[in-house]
């Protein structure tokens, strides 16, 4: 199970990341189990598929197309009955369609959602359009990383093919792997920067080291069922990334499990021939070494924070009687921050319009009403274009109420002039109430000094003034 921690290289908190991880577990747990004999264990199996695929559509829809597209070329070269395939179809389908009439009210909202999402996804230009999606990307790597893959790789086959002997150099090394795996998480250290083409490289230089042993005993021994599992598991991770902007090797090594995985079903032969321990415990060991080093890696240097975990001790309350733990530095910008907006008259619930791209916490922590989007992205071209479109969704008497959070000399600051006036406000129909000073988010990244802006015109007019915005807009998009 400690194996799944790879989850934790991008992000510390569950997300669509760790749904779409979570599912295509379920799908393939659901394909070895419709595999086994025994009708009750064959339609658990395609009922698990069914549920996978489901939440995988939930997490990524175009992880959810891939994933369908595997489970059907299982079944078709396989030549295997295809009505259990359709079973779990209807299964996934029913999920969809309660889940549907749950959140969007019907299946005709769920479909205006996702075009919706999909248009602002194109305005974004943020590289989610189906060209981009169906890219290769280089896998990056070094020598140093490939040396260290390689000399990973070695020492498994070396402790795969010795085995159990009465010698206690097999078995003192796997302990001594296991101690240093214990080192690495406990105490921190570093010994290995691992990246993602360590993570890939290992599994492949093994299977690849293995069809040596015994002039190919691996290869001669093999059966359809375990190269067509090896080459599904060495493909999951990419299907998981299929539709990021991201890099695919660098998304993919998240769910490096199923790399990993791809060299158990590759060596079943061995394991058959009554070797199962001494295929299965070398390959246990690596896999909570590399586990070790990636958790660590993620505690020393996590996404978009302060280096180190560790020395996080600030305890920072948060809305609904929650606490989490923070560096002293964001502690301070949050609790100073919520001190400051309350101390300016700034209310639970009251709307906000925030521009400043990148600071979509602070709202949550002033249990306010995020007006547009709950997070309006500067990050990217489009930023501005999405932020006035989605805007331009909200109602008038709201945004004619609404707080403004800017920050200027922000990184990712969206255009203050132009989202203001999609709404009919400009800069001197607020007042500054609040000034939050700035903070290093991570190396690269500085929130500068952000100011709380609030509303000095009487409702009624800056509403008016909303409606007609909207109206030029209009008049001018024919």
């Amino acid at each position: 199970m400690a194996s799944l921690v790879f989850r934790l290289r991008l992000t510390l908190t569950p997300s669509y990341y760790t749904l779409g991880f979570q599912s295509l577990l379920i799908v393939t747990i659901g394909l070895l189990l419709a595999d086994l004999p025994g009708r009750m264990r064959q339609v658990l199996g395609w009922i698990l598929v069914g549920v996978g695929g489901w939440c995988c559509f939930m997490a990524k829809p175009t992880t959810a197309a891939a994933i369908a597209l595997v489970v059907v070329l299982n079944v078709v070269l396989r030549r295997k009955p295809l009505l259990p395939m359709l079973g779990a179809a209807l299964v996934a389908l029913a999920l969809l369609i309660m889940t549907a009439y749950l959140i969007d009210g019907g299946i005709t909202g769920l479909v205006t959602r996702m075009v919706n999402s999909a248009e602002m996804e194109i305005l974004l230009g943020a590289g989610h359009d189906v060209f981009s999606s169906f890219r290769i990307d280089w896998l990056a790597t070094s020598r140093s990383q490939v040396a260290i893959a390689v000399l990973l790789a070695t020492a498994l086959l070396l402790s795969i093919v010795i085995g159990p002997t009465e010698k206690p150099l097999p078995s003192l090394a796997l302990a001594a792997v296991m101690i240093v795996s214990i080192a690495i998480a406990l105490l921190g250290t570093d010994p290995i920067g691992i990246l993602p083409s360590t993570l890939f490289l290992v599994p492949v230089l093994t299977c690849l080291g293995a069809m040596l042993y015994r002039e190919g005993l691996v290869l001669r021994t093999q059966a359809a069922t375990s190269i067509a599992l090896a080459l599904t598991f060495l493909v999951l991770p990419h299907v998981f990334a299929l539709g990021s902007n991201l890099n695919y090797w660098y998304l993919g090594a998240f769910d490096a499990l199923f790399w990993m995985l791809a060299v158990v079903a590759f060596l079943s032969p061995l394991a058959q021939q009554g070797r199962s321990l001494a295929t299965l415990l070398p390959l246990t060991v690596l896999a909570q070494f590399l586990t070790a080093l990636v958790i660590n890696d993620s505690i020393l240097n996590p996404f978009h924070q302060v280096k180190d975990l560790r020395a996080y001790t600030a305890v920072m309350p948060m809305p609904g009687g929650g606490k989490i733990v923070v560096s002293e530095s964001l502690h301070h910008y949050l609790a100073t921050a919520r001190a400051k907006a309350r101390a300016s008259g700034l209310e639970v619930g009251t709307p906000v319009v925030d521009l400043t791209g990148g600071s979509p916490s602070l709202l949550y922590v002033l249990e306010t009403r995020a007006l547009g989007l709950p997070w309006l992205m500067g990050y990217f071209p489009g930023s501005n274009d999405v932020a006035v479109e989605t805007i331009g969704l909200e109602n008038c008497a709201d945004l004619a109420k609404a707080w403004v959070l800017i920050e200027p000399e922000g990184k990712y600051h969206l255009d203050q002039a132009d989202v203001m006036a999609s709404f009919g406000a400009g800069r001197a129909d607020y007042v500054a109430a609040a000034t939050f000073d700035s903070l290093l988010v991570h190396r690269d990244y500085r929130v500068s000094r952000q100011f709380l802006l609030k509303p000095v015109r009487p409702a009624a007019p800056a509403e008016q003034s909303c409606r007609e915005a909207r109206r030029q807009r209009l008049d001018s998009q024919k």
